[in-house]
């Protein structure tokens, strides 16, 4: 699925009991002097000069009922923050997410959608440094 301010692709797929995703996709995998996005502002030291892309950026997602997951997790490498997350498949194929730290009121809502075309040839891995 794809944000909907454009800029990233995730791809969905079931892991354990569970719903995870990774990115796929990258409009700008690069930052303005060239340099790959890394993961500078993870919390693990061990984790900030892997790269943006790739990166599982949604873990433990529960089906709590019919089109609806819950008590996810979705991890923001621009921020190095992960926020709890909900997610609700709409009925024309759209998902809707909401992230949020501690108390869902105060959170974020997102609307995702499939992209047009396969974008995942953008999606490049990081050379070493």
């Amino acid at each position: 699925v794809c944000s909907s301010d454009l800029k990233i692709v995730v791809e969905i797929y079931p892991c354990e009991d569970e719903l995870c995703a990774t990115t796929v996709w990258m409009a700008k995998p690069y930052r303005k002097n060239g340099e790959f996005k890394r993961d500078r502002k993870n919390p693990d030291p061990a984790l900030r000069d892997r790269g943006w892309c790739g990166i599982e950026v949604i873990r433990g997602l529960k089906a709590k009922r019919d089109n609806v997951w819950s008590r996810g997790k979705f991890y923001y490498p621009k921020r190095g923050e992960t926020y709890n997350l909900d997610i609700r498949l709409l009925g024309d194929g759209r998902l809707k997410l909401r992230a949020y730290l501690g108390i869902r009121l105060f959170g974020v809502t997102e609307t995702w959608f499939r992209p047009e075309h396969d974008l995942t040839f953008a999606c490049v891995p990081v050379p070493d440094i």
